[in-house]
């Protein structure tokens, strides 16, 4: 018997088998640990399922990834993110950088910051947007961007969305913005760590050297039942636990939990998460805006986001090469 079983090996089932220390048995269905923090290697690229910076603030996290996960194996990067829209490159933030934009978009940015109701209820994004930028930066920035992103509009995500991902400009930095006189180190996000060698996926394999436990990988869990309190692998072998942490999608828990109630299994089925499609680009390098990442507002293109990580680390693709993840 398992004192205690953790299904899923991505860093929260890592991060949790780290706390416990011994004594604990983790399950990983796939080949290789990290989850989503993953790195696979084609044709001399390094592509990373998604983007991954690392932009530790708590200092008990950043002095692990530093001393240990990442002993000797950190590049500290001065963020270049753009945004494209109505023709224009300009600088993330958009409320910090309206240099460049038509007179008449930065005029409406400036005209709705001043204008904005500071006491406006908070009962939506939409809300937090307005109150705190303005009609004019929501219009042209902030609704479409998020609702590319979320594929919900802004009236049905929470207030508290923000949080400190938004940064709130004063008047002062909007007009300086609007004149080409911004601040560069606005935002959480503004300097940020990655590994120099092997890609985000030496995080994970990192943590995982910190374990001393029964580790496997290949391991999918068939179905777990909470009454007998085991769990059955697909290769038939049964474990038994005193405990059970899981670490994967809450409607993947369901479909594998026997005798869910309906109401539970129902309730799974209103769950909503955003689905992100990602098309990792390997190609020679012909010149272009030197960008880490650059937002794509409007609705004329299918993706929000793309990403240059050779950019941040030229090690990612071959000599003359560079690397896009869309």
């Amino acid at each position: 018997m398992a004192r205690t079983i953790i299904v899923g090996g991505g860093l929260a089932g890592l991060s949790c088998a780290r706390e416990l220390r011994q004594e604990f048995t983790l399950l990983e269905a796939d080949d290789r640990f990290g989850g989503l923090v993953r790195t696979d290697l084609v044709e001399g690229f390094s592509f990373d399922w998604t983007g991954h910076w690392l932009h530790a603030r708590d200092p008990e996290m950043r002095a692990l990834i530093s001393e240990r996960w990442l002993a000797g194996n950190i590049l500290e990067v001065q963020r270049r993110a753009l945004i494209y829209s109505e023709g224009v490159w300009t600088t993330f933030p958009y409320q910090f950088h309206l240099h460049g934009l038509p007179a008449q978009t930065v005029a409406d940015c400036l005209i709705g910051f001043v204008k904005r109701d500071t006491e406006r209820p908070l009962r939506n994004a939409a809300d937090f947007i307005l109150r705190n930028l303005g009609d004019g930066f929501a219009r042209h920035f902030m609704f479409p961007y998020n609702e590319k992103l979320y594929t919900v509009s802004c009236e049905e995500l929470s207030p508290e969305w923000g949080g400190r991902f938004i940064p709130r400009p004063s008047l002062d930095d909007v007009v300086r913005g609007a004149l080409g006189l911004a601040r560069d180190e606005v935002g959480y996000n503004a300097t940020f760590w990655y590994p120099r060698q092997g890609g985000i996926e030496s995080l994970a394999r990192g943590l995982v050297k910190d374990l001393s436990g029964d580790l496997r990988t290949s391991a999918r869990v068939e179905s777990i039942d909470p009454g007998r309190r085991h769990v059955t692998l697909a290769t038939g072998e049964e474990i038994s636990f005193e405990r059970l942490v899981l670490t994967i999608p809450l409607p993947a828990v369901v479909r594998i939990l026997a005798d869910a109630p309906a109401a539970v299994r129902e309730a799974a089925s209103w769950l909503q998460a955003v689905s992100v499609t990602v098309v990792e680009i390997g190609a020679r390098e012909s010149g272009g805006e030197p960008f880490h990442w650059a937002y794509f507002p409007e609705a004329r293109f299918p993706f929000y986001r793309i990403g240059s990580p050779s950019q941040v680390n030229p090690a990612l693709a071959p000599p003359g090469c560079r690397s896009f993840a869309v």
